[in-house]
């Protein structure tokens, strides 16, 4: 019996666990041009995620977020709902600000928050959060997740 208990522990061992993701959204898969919108309070955080991203290849950068298909939003704090530029005092039609649109406060709690959201509605398709240390950058670590993420659903499907 614990031989067998052995061996089926083995193959638990040995069988790769492969977590199902949901899919992300098609608007982010179909998505050609960003806006890096820096609410984090922290200028090397945006220049992170411009470098990271210009690096990337996937997604040219632009400068006006009524011109991108996503924004990619950089805060201290989770976002909800509602979208409105930093510094800038027009809201994209039909939403709301649920954040600050204040780039003065530093990042709070050593977490990054990195949200894609939907220009048009102010939806958010997709965020996720990091913490960050002395010595590793949040916002590489939540880039480079998306880019695994983007990575895998790509990936031709095997019969």
């Amino acid at each position: 019996m614990r031989y067998l208990a052995l061996i089926v522990f083995g193959f638990l061992l040995a069988v790769p666990c492969v977590a199902q993701k949901l899919p992300l959204p098609s608007k982010v898969m179909d998505a050609k041009t960003v806006f890096i919108d820096n609410q984090s309070g922290s200028a090397s955080i945006g220049d992170r995620a411009y470098s990271n991203i210009k690096k990337w290849g996937r997604f040219t950068v632009v400068f006006n977020p009524n011109d991108a298909d996503l924004v990619v939003l950089l805060t201290a704090h989770e976002y909800v709902s509602g979208y409105r530029a930093s510094g800038s005092t027009t809201v994209i039609p039909g939403t709301t600000t649920a954040i600050s649109n204040s780039t003065s406060s530093a990042v709070a709690g050593g977490t990054t928050y990195l949200a894609l959201i939907d220009p048009q509605t102010g939806n958010p398709l997709w965020r996720n959060e990091r913490r960050w240390g002395r010595f590793k950058s949040a916002t590489h670590g939540l880039l480079n997740e998306l880019k695994d993420r983007i990575k895998e659903q790509e990936k031709p499907v095997s019969r």
